[in-house]
This record gives C-alpha cells, structure tokens and sequence, in this order.
C-alpha cells in the first residue's frame, strides 16, 4: 500500500488523477472521462486531511483515493478509485451504499444497489466473458437472477416515461420488470412467487407535445442519467400546431447527447376517442399530416446529425403512413401482444401498455429492442453523425 508523508500537500486534480488513470490502464479512462467532463473530478486533492465538507478529492493512508460531495467528514456522493476498479455512486463510512456502479479492473461492471459496501438489491453485473447477472442481491450474493449464466442473447427491455408517471412515484434505484421465464412481461401484479427478473436498459422519455413540454422531461430526464439508463426523448405530434413551432420546441428541449437514442417522432391519435381524431385528420388532409411528419423528421436530423425513429402501431402505419418517404426509417411499434410486429424495419416494440415495473405501483408501457444485448450496444455506436 502507497504511504504518505505526514504534510498536507494540495495539488491541482487533474496532474495527479490523469496520471493515476494512465496507470490503472484505459479501461478506467474510458469510464472517468466523462466525469472530467461533467466537473465531478474538479477538486483540489488532500493527501492528508479528510476533508469536512464540500467538493473535494482526497487520498486515504491506504491508497484508495475519494472525489465528490462531503458532509460533516463523510463521503455522501462520489467516486472511489481502488486498485479493484473504480466505484460511482452512493457513500456511507467511505463504503459503497445505496445506488452505483463499480467498473472493475477485469472489465466487469456491476450497476445497482449497494449496502455497507456489498452488493444489496436490485442490481445488474456483466462480466466480461459475455454473462449477464440480474436480480435481487444479499451481501454480494444473487438470491434472485433473471436467468443464470445467461448469455447476452435474452431480449433487452425498456420503458417509456411521461407526465403520467410523475417522477415522485418512481423508485428508480430498483427498476426491473416481472417476467416469466421465458422472458414474458407479467400484465398485471398477480404475479405469485414464481418470477423472474428482467433489467430496464432503455428509457424513452415524453419530451414534447405540439408546442407544449412535458412538465415531467427534465426530472425523468435528470434520473434516468443518474441511474446509468440508456436514454431516448419523444415528440407527440400534433396537427393543431404549425410544424415549424413544433420542431422549435423540440430542439430547445433536447439536448441530444452521444450514446442517447434516436429522436423519436410520435404519430398516433391525439384524442382517447380514436373515431373523432380520425375525422379530423381527414379534413386536415392524410397527405398534408404526412409531409409535416417528413419535415419535422428531416429537420431534426439535420439538426443532431441522428435520424429519428417513428412511433406508431401497425394500424396506423399501414392507413396513413404509406408513402414511401417513410421507409428509409426505423420504426418502433405499437402492438400488444406476444408476437412481435409484422413489418421490415422495426427496431423497438411496445408489447404492453400493462407491464409490471418493481419501482412503481401502476401499469407501464414495456419496450422491446429488435436484437441481442450484443446488437444493442452495436446499434447505440451507429447513432451518430449520419
């Protein structure tokens, strides 16, 4: 273990953590960047002094190294940097606790919930051979697991998030959804004792409405990030909204980031009465609604560099998306039922609009990835610059 003089000797983070990154090896680096980037590792670092309070880096007699925000000489958010890997998350006594993720040296990861240093809760580790392990942890140990041994080729889920499911209600840190064993999403919550647990990838999130914001984005949003989920923004379009007012409102809402998903762009009835919606969009014109659809579409990716998806069902594409325009894009499906949409070039499904999410009490809308685990990570590195 690295011994330090008995002076207090401050110096500036970024010499100092570079050069321990550069000796943990690339693995780590590709992992702290970003926390350089989002200012997390901006602190001075104490060779000496635990430090009291506020933001600030520090290096205990051990050798472990601590960043992040203190109260009262105690570590409450942060990272560590061992020579097992490194940890982001939630502190208690300088140990793991509560919601984080530990990127360890041999490539496996572990994100999930943590107690007095151990792995305790919901929680999800990939090694780094391929293998997956999901569910419930006591003291490092799975007791519950979505499928043991699994190799990545289970289907990978997501959810979809708006004003409907206000942020107070949500439990994010023990996100997962009741399964079957064949992967099956449970309808509703008599599910018994014999379950499995399936992991929450992806969150699509409900960004804007015609020239309206979802009052829920920026806190769905602001979790969705601080518990490691893939993340993907929405635009319920509407025909009452010139489109122009429309795109604005999206672009400054969204702030597109790498690694996000697509934009997707919305296109379904506007009203619970589907018969009455369908009358007005005749007199709008079925055409006219599709060339506002294209523009917002070829608008935003000009913008962010990134095609957009379209969310609709089958119903609704086969009546009025028929135009050929739409093809060179990918689309995410409304279908609820066991079997997956019919059509080429579906990348997501919405199997259910009455998933069981563990983390919150009502019925959720369940998303499906066209793909392997191994595919959805391929298809996140595609999503850029067009």
């Amino acid at each position: 273990m690295v011994q330090f003089k008995s002076i207090t000797k401050r110096i500036k983070k970024r010499t100092l953590a570079i050069g321990l990154l550069a000796f943990l090896g690339g693995f780590l680096m590709a992992h702290l960047l970003p926390m350089f980037q989002d200012g997390l590792l901006s602190f001075d670092i104490n060779i000496e002094d635990r430090p009291s309070s506020g933001y600030e880096s520090w290096f205990s007699s051990e050798g472990v190294m601590f960043a992040g925000k203190w109260m009262n000489g105690d570590l409450k958010k942060g990272i560590m940097i061992t020579d097992k890997g490194v940890y982001e998350g939630g502190f208690q006594d300088l140990l793991p606790h509560g919601y984080g993720v530990m990127y360890y040296n041999n490539g496996n990861i572990y994100q999930g919930n943590w107690k007095h240093g151990k792995k305790n809760g919901i929680g999800l580790k990939i090694n780094n051979n391929d293998t997956l392990y999901f569910g419930e942890w006591k003291k490092d140990d799975l007791v519950r697991w979505q499928s043991k041994n699994s190799k990545r080729k289970k289907a990978v889920y997501g959810i979809d998030l708006s004003k409907y499911q206000p942020s107070s209600s949500l439990e994010w840190n023990n996100f997962s959804l009741y399964s079957d064993e064949k992967g099956r999403i449970f309808p509703n919550s008599n599910i018994g004792d014999n379950y499995c647990l399936q992991p929450v990838s992806f969150v699509f999130i409900k960004a804007t409405q015609g020239s309206a914001k979802d009052p829920c984005y920026e806190n769905h949003l602001r979790m969705a990030r601080e518990y490691k989920k893939i993340i993907g923004a929405y635009h319920f379009f509407t025909i009452s909204v010139d489109i122009n007012q429309q795109v604005i409102n999206f672009i400054n809402t969204v702030n597109w980031q790498k690694g996000d998903l697509p934009p997707v762009l919305d296109l379904e009835s506007e009203y619970s009465n589907h018969h009455a919606y369908v009358q007005k969009l005749k007199e709008y014109g079925i055409q006219r609604m599709q060339n506002d659809a294209l523009k917002w579409l070829e608008i935003i990716e000009k913008y962010y560099g990134v095609r957009p998806i379209v969310y609709t069902s089958e119903v609704w594409k086969n009546n009025y998306l028929k135009d050929d325009r739409f093809s060179k894009y990918d689309f995410w499906i409304a279908r609820y039922n066991q079997v997956g949409p019919f059509m080429s070039r579906w990348k997501f499904w919405q199997s259910t609009s009455t998933g069981k999410l563990n983390g919150y009490n009502r019925h959720i809308d369940v998303d499906v990835f066209n793909g392997s685990y191994h595919d959805f990570l391929n298809y996140r590195n595609t999503i850029v610059n067009l």
